[in-house]
């Protein structure tokens, strides 16, 4: 297996580990696993803050900027959407689990990834967007 199917296997087999998930809120743009840049987070509901756990149900978007560029980074992509879909511009959380999101560079090559924790039982409103 090569390519981009072989680092989603990856990246889902390091999910399962539940290592990837971040700890704790910060307002900081957490660094992807690669440290090549960082993630930021926009909340429906106005919040910056990066969230340690995102309810289901939660609108948001995440954008990537890489170290030392001023230029918009690439895509934020989604390894599955079963947990976390796309819904028009917004990403809505619908499933609990961890979700990966990842960015490539033109050629296709992964640059970084990182993995959040979507939880259910709590307010949309309370947590994440």
């Amino acid at each position: 297996m090569n390519g981009p199917r072989a680092l989603i296997a990856a990246l889902l087999a390091c999910v399962a580990c539940g290592s990837d998930a971040q700890s704790g809120s910060t307002d900081v743009a957490p660094q992807g696993r690669a440290a090549k840049g960082a993630f930021s987070f926009a909340g429906a509901n106005g919040a910056t803050v990066f969230p340690d756990t995102i309810p289901v149900g939660s609108r948001f978007h995440l954008t990537y900027r890489r170290n030392g560029r001023l230029d918009d980074g690439p895509e934020v992509q989604i390894v599955s959407s079963v947990l976390v879909r796309r819904e028009g511009a917004d990403l809505v959380a619908a499933k609990p689990g961890v979700s990966v999101f990842f960015v490539e560079d033109l050629a296709g090559h992964v640059l970084d990834e990182i993995a959040v924790a979507v939880v259910s039982g709590v307010s949309a409103e309370a947590g994440a967007p």
